[in-house]
């Protein structure tokens, strides 16, 4: 009961110390489209069986969960991003607790990853929350050391397999964990099992069930094709705004239907891909601007970050692998598809996250096994235990006691805070709440910070190829976001006709104040509002999410 009071007196204290790592959270931390958005556009606006496997469901029914205390969705990004960074490094603490780890090397690591800029910084935050069920999963699971192997194997299969509806990309790896285990288990007969071992294993079925599997072949050739269109512009090859020109990839392969096709086609082209990768991902030159690592921590630490591999090493060194086999496997094969993810794809932050957690957590285990133990002992070792926790406590206060997000987030990228701006300029106009709005120039999105009544026209645009004035005539568009340039990338006239004459279209024409100064401009069917507002400012009040 003791040894629980201790362990729950230091989760509160961690507890304490998120709170106050986010509390600047809304002064420096813009609202994002797309990934992000699109998330939380998802949970609020989409059926839950209609969500994507493949784009892990489980970030959605967080958002839904969250949105039961305060639905507001300019509010409700924040407190996921809040909230995921907190509960991030309380349940790994835990976790580690649970897999037996001693008190002080379990602090430090969960204060090291709280206080990181991965914590801070990392975008879209679906992989912060990857780490919040990946802990919970293992506190569900904990480390039994009288459990037969197969149950140990089985177990860490079940948290990666939750993980997968996060992260789709650790399917492989979760189901590599249960073929080890159901290898290990038929040898044994599966001795050990129980009725609610099972009846927990058995909760995968739920999400499988719901979404299906959450891997999806075409998913990784879109990340991939994607991605390579990016590298090939930043090698020099003219690509227009590669970021949404993905079809540029056909200029390279006459196969683009699988990786393995395109791999056979040109092994150079692919080369040359990893190899620009791994370049970005210590800032070699020649580069054109700083990449991943470079933003992630410093230079100097992350030269390091390969290192991290080395622990699985360390640990059999260590004499400990036939007890914590499967959760060190299963730590090396999220830091194994980290490093797949950052080489074949692109060295993305929230790639490196992963890598970076499961190697906390191996190093939590080459470091914290074998001395939990020693707390109870009324000796010199349980004297080292307990000034050993005294002392990671008075460090942790001396390096982290002022730190908060502003530490690695000085300021907002956007202070005109555009997308809020703009939202609540829209929802403060007198238009209609029981009909559907259409609108144009919302990509990413960001309609859903508009109200649920509007309805982004943007896909149906691109999808038509048509110029702006042709969708115009044969599609009712009631609202156009007009601050967008892509909007006018095909029919450029258009735009300036739109702006200039808006009452010949049969819009009004009105300006969204940002903050700092700015206008966006914003074109309304004027049908939709009332006789006698065309002309007013319509400003809506100055207040932050």
């Amino acid at each position: 009961m003791a040894s629980l009071a201790v362990d729950l007196a230091l989760s509160v204290l961690l507890l304490w110390w998120a709170w106050r790592f986010f509390l600047p959270l809304e002064e420096v931390v813009n609202i994002e489209l797309f990934d992000e958005t699109g998330d939380l556009w998802r949970a609020l606006r989409e059926p839950i069986l209609a969500w994507p496997a493949e784009y892990g469901p489980l970030y959605p029914l967080w958002y839904r969960f969250l949105a039961l205390f305060d639905p507001e969705p300019l509010r409700l990004y924040y407190h996921s991003y809040r909230w995921v960074g907190i509960l991030a490094a309380v349940l790994f603490y835990l976790a580690l607790r649970r897999m037996r780890v001693a008190r002080p090397p379990a602090f430090w690591a969960a204060m090291v990853l709280l206080m990181s800029q991965g914590q801070a910084r990392v975008w879209p935050r679906i992989s912060v929350f990857w780490a919040v069920v990946l802990g919970l999963g293992w506190v569900v699971v904990g480390h039994d050391e009288d459990a037969p192997t197969w149950m140990r194997w089985m177990n860490a299969a079940w948290v990666l397999g939750w993980s997968a509806f996060v992260r789709p990309g650790l399917t492989m790896p979760a189901l590599v964990l249960f073929l080890v285990a159901l290898a290990l288990g038929l040898r044994r007969r599966f001795e050990g099992i129980s009725w609610r071992r099972g009846a927990l294993w058995a909760t995968l079925l739920i999400p499988l069930m719901l979404w299906g599997s959450p891997y999806r072949s075409d998913r990784l050739l879109l990340a991939f094709s994607q991605h390579f269109v990016v590298r090939r512009a930043d090698m020099g090859d003219p690509i227009p705004d590669p970021w949404v020109n993905t079809r540029y990839i056909e200029r390279y392969f006459s196969r683009t239907d699988s990786l393995w096709a395109m791999f056979r086609e040109r092994p150079d082209l692919f080369r040359d891909h990893v190899l620009f990768n791994f370049r970005s991902l210590f800032d070699l030159p020649p580069l054109k601007r700083p990449y991943a690592l470079k933003r992630f921590y410093s230079k100097k630490r992350l030269a390091l970050y390969f290192l991290l591999a080395a622990w699985p090493g360390l640990f059999v060194a260590w004499r400990r692998w036939p007890e914590y086999a499967a959760e060190i496997t299963a730590a090396g094969l999220v830091l194994g598809q980290s490093m797949v993810n950052v080489l074949l794809i692109y060295p993305h932050m929230h790639y490196l996250y992963l890598g970076w957690v499961a190697s906390l957590m191996g190093y939590g285990l080459v470091l914290g096994v074998g001395w939990q133990d020693w707390a109870r002992r009324r000796n010199l070792r349980g004297l080292a235990y307990w000034g050993t926790l005294l002392a990671v406590l008075a460090l942790s206060w001396r390096l982290f006691g002022d730190r908060t997000v502003t530490y690695w987030i000085q300021s907002l990228k956007d202070p005109s805070r555009r997308v809020p701006s703009v939202a609540r300029f829209i929802r403060h106009l007198p238009l209609p709440k029981d009909r559907t709005l259409y609108t144009l120039g919302t990509d990413g999105e960001w309609v859903v910070y508009f109200g649920p009544q509007f309805v982004s026209l943007d896909d149906a645009f691109r999808a038509s190829g048509k110029p702006l004035a042709v969708f115009l005539r044969e599609q009712r568009v009631d609202l156009i976001v007009m601050g967008d340039p892509r909007l006018c990338t095909r029919d450029p006239e258009t735009c300036q006709d739109l702006k200039a004459r808006p009452e010949q279209w049969g819009y009004v024409l009105r300006y969204a104040p940002l903050e700092g100064g700015g206008r966006y401009p914003i074109l309304i069917r004027a049908d939709l509002l009332p006789p006698g507002s065309e002309d007013e400012g319509g400003e809506p009040p100055s207040q932050r999410p």
